[in-house]
């Protein structure tokens, strides 16, 4: 799934930090490989930018812009590619065994909370 500001990223967020296409995350066996697409602002796992394709595993960080995604655990599924019409679903790959969606969160002023508190 390729991430970004703008189609045609499978999922778009809306963050100035975030490049149009900025970073690519591919199911492989028990982990998330992720990979930076020349993002102006850089893609970082476990606190570290990464410049070339990195292994996140579940309990890593990813984190674009201002946005962090924390992997709770990879749960397999007869579907390789999930879509919903022609939007792509992120949250389904990525979903704990309690079903409960991954916690995507924002940093502001050196603090952590969660994202939906901010809407």
């Amino acid at each position: 799934m390729v991430v970004g500001r703008r189609a045609p990223a499978g999922l778009r967020i809306p963050d100035k930090r975030i490049s149009h296409l900025h970073a690519r995350f591919t199911l492989v066996d028990d982990h998330v490989l992720v990979e930076d697409l020349d993002s102006t602002n850089g893609t970082w796992v476990n606190c570290e930018r990464i410049t070339a394709p990195t292994m996140l595993a579940p309990g890593g960080d990813a984190i674009l812009g201002d946005v962090s995604a924390h992997v709770v655990a990879i749960v397999r599924s007869n579907v390789g590619t999930i879509h919903d019409g022609s939007r792509s679903r992120f949250s389904r790959s990525l979903r704990s065994p309690s079903r409960a969606r991954p916690r995507i969160t924002r940093r502001r002023s050196g603090t952590t909370s969660q994202r939906n508190h901010h809407r």
